[in-house]
């Protein structure tokens, strides 16, 4: 992506926004990318599979943000304030079908962190989504 904004003119406006952080922040791409590697040696998003495949999305997602928390070197306190969210709201909502029936359906919200404004986004409603993956 990096070469391709290259080529396109684009890298001088993002070194000027990234300023010095944008070689560390590289360094670090490339750290975590390292093991990203799928079935085939590619960059697909099979990264690593865990042995154990019932591992929740917010299992897999809180391991690739610590790893890359603690390569940049933040504080514990700033890592679970990151990692843990303010507030979680799951609602059943009643949705009343063509057929007269009443299907009832879990909706789920999680709101992470309010320090630069308001919460943003809206509620993850499907059959198979629970709380664990909606906080991912």
């Amino acid at each position: 992506m990096l070469r391709l904004l290259a080529q396109r003119g684009s890298w001088a406006a993002l070194q000027a926004a990234a300023g010095p952080a944008l070689p560390r922040a590289l360094q670090l791409a490339k750290r975590l990318t390292a093991s990203w590697a799928g079935p085939f040696g590619d960059s697909s998003p099979q990264r690593n599979q865990p042995e154990n495949q019932t591992q929740s999305e917010k299992a897999a997602v809180s391991h690739f943000v610590s790893e890359a928390m603690e390569m940049l070197d933040m504080s514990p306190g700033l890592q679970r304030a990151i990692l843990n969210p303010d507030r979680s709201l799951s609602v059943e909502l009643m949705v009343p079908m063509d057929n007269g029936g009443v299907e009832i359906i879990m909706a789920h919200r999680v709101q992470h962190n309010n320090s630069r404004g308001p919460y943003k986004g809206g509620f993850k409603y499907h059959p198979e989504a629970d709380l664990a993956d909606t906080e991912a």
